[in-house]
């Protein structure tokens, strides 16, 4: 298993060319009573920005005409005193979507693109990676995170970077590193990600993310999905991958009649399950079948077996996310409907299996999401 292969929240490393700045040229107006200006559209349009992933660059592309839907974030009351004159002063032009009150965050709907030094804006995105139709619904978030090369110290990141971002000490994770951004706009927490990411002693750099207005999830060490259609090639040298191959599967019967099962008996058809297991003796107590189970370090993880459901052929079980909402995990698997495909009416059960650093004792609430896309 190739731990370098972590995904803590959809990686959005970074490629940004073009302007640096916003011309002053481009202002249309400007507030001074909380520096606001206002854009035409954001002129992060400019830029070319987006991730590597696999070897291929993903870009990342934000709406050219308005409304535009935008992430605003405080820090402070003088932060959420700014949106909230501007969202009274402006009602023709600016309104308020949603309000995440835990993370100071604010969902808006705006006929222009704005931005302060009080408080930070993201753009929403379009990936290239990402099967939607027609949304824009990534936002990046001013924090970003990171791995240092064996042997490297994140010393030398605090030092260079200090002006532009300061460590979280409480979120250091098995080598990776959370640093909160000082950034005012989510371009510029997208050019600073690319850079430490090319840096020599770095493996890689991120930003955080929200989804659909969700977070992004806590990174996975390993695991697959497995559908009734297809099952993905393995890597035979990891014993936990070809384990999971084999023996992650519906019940099954042999010549005989005799049932063979392995993590899950027959289940109603609409019925999400995951198991948690974080030691040897559970990871026993859960299987049913007859082969050897390969070795875990539940010293330093947590193990996820799951299972979801599919309508019929036309689904597809894609990301599957697990959120720490402080007080329990928010596990969400996302099916893929392909609208243009037609399938034949049979029900899929869809598995899954993940490998999450040593995750806190406490309850994860299943969450299930369907998305119509297009091939």
């Amino acid at each position: 298993m190739n731990k370098k292969s972590l995904l803590w929240v959809i990686p959005l490393l970074t490629l940004a060319v073009g302007m640096n700045s916003c011309n002053k040229e481009e202002v249309e107006s400007y507030d001074s009573d909380y520096q606001v200006s206002f854009y035409a559209h954001d002129p992060g349009l400019k830029m070319k920005l987006g991730k590597w992933y696999e070897g291929k660059f993903h870009e990342y592309t934000s709406p050219s005409t308005p409304p535009y839907l935008l992430l605003v974030q405080w820090n402070d009351n003088k932060g959420k005193e700014a949106i909230d004159y501007l969202l009274e002063k402006n009602p023709d032009i600016i309104s308020k979507l949603g309000h995440y009150e835990t993370e100071n965050v604010y969902w808006i709907s705006s006929e222009k693109y704005f931005e302060s030094p009080y408080f930070f804006v993201s753009s929403s995105y379009k990936s290239t990676e990402h099967k939607t139709l027609d949304s824009y619904d990534m936002f990046v978030l001013p924090e970003i995170v990171l791995q240092m090369k064996d042997g490297k110290s994140v010393e030398a990141i605090k030092k260079e970077y200090g002006d532009r971002m300061t460590l979280d000490d409480n979120q250091a994770l098995k080598g990776m590193y959370l640093f909160n951004c000082k950034l005012t706009t989510s371009r510029d927490v997208l050019k600073l990600a690319s850079e430490i990411h090319q840096r020599d002693d770095v493996e890689w750099a991120e930003p955080n993310a929200y989804s659909n207005w969700s977070t992004f999830g806590i990174k996975a060490v390993g695991g697959e999905v497995y559908d009734g259609w297809t099952r993905p090639q393995t890597d035979r040298n990891d014993p936990l991958d070809t384990f999971f191959r084999d023996e992650l599967h519906s019940p099954c019967w042999d010549d005989y009649g005799k049932e063979y099962k392995t993590f899950f008996g027959q289940l109603s058809w609409n019925k999400d399950t995951c198991l948690v297991i974080n030691s040897t003796q559970e990871f026993q107590e859960a299987y049913m079948g007859t082969k050897e189970l390969p070795e875990v370090d539940f010293e330093n993880y947590t193990l996820i077996i799951g299972r979801t459901w599919g309508n019929d052929g036309s689904y597809e079980l894609g990301d599957i996310i697990l959120r720490d909402m402080a007080s329990y995990y928010e596990l969400e698997t996302k099916m893929y409907h392909h609208v243009d495909k037609a399938f034949f009416c049979a029900l899929i059960d869809a598995y899954y299996w993940r490998l999450y650093p040593k995750l806190k004792e406490q309850r994860i609430v299943l969450k299930r999401t369907v998305e119509n896309v297009k091939d």
